[in-house]
């Protein structure tokens, strides 16, 4: 599928499972995001050093540096391959990337926790708020994250997104990775079946087709920005008719059926922690007494 006149307007060529979910914060900032580029708060820089700390607990990163684009693929599939290796012998796996497709569309993702549980795999996602605002807990953009995580995941369990869509998509056939990428594969020890972009991704497929059936009941699982101390979890049903609906609103927008909508009128009290507000987004500006 061609690139449409919004992701071109966006400059992008695919859209993150982030950018989805952020339609359910605000559609407006999201787009205006893209457009002139967000800005990283504090609080985003503290929450990226608590996923770090918590992915260094069990995720195993491929050591060898990248050089190429074609690398970089290739570091995803084969650190999915040791994912699902781990949660398969620990029952536990974190940092999943996630590829997949929306309406002709690349989507993509990454998980931060699976875990095995009754047989079932159970996704989890982390999130970090301020211990004294716990009304942050499972807000919308949140359940629509986890839960398009939940569809991604169980097309590449069911096969409905297989290394056949991806290598169409992607051109991964005609990638070339980095000579010094690959004698670096070779010193640490992977097999030479699995040194080639094709390889890994086709193992990587196999293993997650192979994965035990994926839970309904999602977790949203909460830590306080400041300690890193986890608040709480909260429990999601996935439920196929309620998240097909959100879904097919949020791409409404990347069709271009409908511009961008701003927050509601109920919600202008978002417009005070965004750096669009009274700039570049005047929609509920009014001045100081906004």
């Amino acid at each position: 599928m061609e690139v449409s006149g919004v992701l071109e307007k966006l400059n992008m060529k695919k859209i993150s499972a982030t950018d989805i979910a952020s339609q359910f914060w605000c559609e407006k900032k999201m787009e205006l995001g893209h457009l002139y580029g967000a800005k990283r708060t504090v609080f985003m820089e503290r929450g990226s050093q608590l996923h770090e700390k918590w992915q260094s607990e069990v995720y195993v990163p491929l050591t060898v540096e990248t050089r190429s684009g074609a690398d970089w693929y290739y570091k995803t599939a084969y650190e999915n391959y040791t994912t699902v290796s781990t949660l398969m012998d620990k029952h536990v796996g974190r940092e999943f990337f996630l590829y997949g497709s929306v309406n002709g569309y690349k989507i993509t993702g990454k998980i931060d926790e699976l875990r095995i549980a009754n047989g079932k795999v159970v996704i989890v996602e982390d999130k970090t708020t301020k211990a004294t605002d716990v009304g942050n807990m499972s807000r919308k953009s949140h359940l629509v994250q986890i839960m398009l995580y939940r569809k991604l995941l169980q097309d590449l369990r069911e096969s409905k997104y297989t290394y056949s869509n991806m290598s169409a998509a992607y051109g991964i056939e005609n990638m070339r990775m980095s000579e010094e990428f690959q004698k670096g594969l070779a010193e640490i020890g992977v097999r030479e079946e699995l040194r080639t972009l094709p390889g890994i991704f086709k193992m990587m497929f196999n293993r997650v087709a192979a994965m035990p059936p994926i839970d309904d009941n999602l977790v949203l699982r909460y830590s306080d920005i400041s300690s890193g101390k986890e608040l709480g979890e909260v429990n999601v049903e996935y439920n196929t008719d309620n998240f097909d609906s959100e879904l097919t609103y949020a791409m409404r927008y990347w069709n271009g059926e409908r511009t961008a909508a701003p927050v509601p009128e109920s919600e202008r009290w978002k417009c005070t922690r965004c750096e669009f507000f009274g700039k570049q987004c005047t929609t509920w500006y009014g001045g100081s007494n906004a």
